[in-house]
């Protein structure tokens, strides 16, 4: 059977591009603030100051508008870039303090963040992702989540998870 194509259509064998960057996005900004959190003064201290000024910069540009449509605000970690999450998370000190026990190898987790990356902008922009793409995307944020819930979860159980995202049998 083949399966559509388009950057996000949902095809018999799993959730859509949207889908799966709609569970793994939050999950992993999430995971981010829980580990780095534990250190006093955390966006000053182990952000890049470049991903920290910009992130201040959308924020402050977007509370003004806020105030215009009356929404609600949002913490400044929330303005960064989805392009940011791998250097924050493989930075020298962000690694070995936080991250390390969890993803393992620095160069693994960096090759999978640089493909979910890719095949993201794809997605997100609204670009035609074939088939294959569109498996490595489901399979590398798997991977990426899977990891994070065995760190936070001594019982967790990767079979569910394996078929929430479409990588056995429902």
């Amino acid at each position: 059977m083949a399966a559509p194509s388009g950057a996000s259509g949902k095809s018999a064998t799993g959730p859509s591009s949207s889908e799966v960057l709609d569970a793994f996005e939050p999950l992993l900004r999430n995971f981010i603030v829980e580990r780095l959190s534990s250190v006093e003064g955390w966006e000053g201290a182990c952000l890049p100051g470049d991903i920290r000024r910009a992130a201040e910069q959308r924020h402050q540009h977007e509370k003004k508008m806020n105030d215009v449509l009356n929404k609600p605000d949002h913490s400044m970690f929330d303005y960064v870039n989805f392009d940011a999450y791998e250097r924050i998370i493989t930075r020298r000190d962000n690694w070995r303090n936080h991250f390390e026990p969890v993803f393992r190898r620095k160069d693994v987790f960096s090759y999978k963040m640089e493909i979910i990356r890719s095949v993201r902008n794809d997605a997100r922009h609204a670009r035609d992702l074939d088939y294959v793409n569109r498996l490595r995307l489901r399979l590398h944020c798997y991977d990426i989540i899977s990891q994070i819930y065995e760190s936070q979860r001594p019982n967790f159980r990767r079979a569910s998870l394996k078929r929430k995202f479409g990588l056995a049998p429902a």
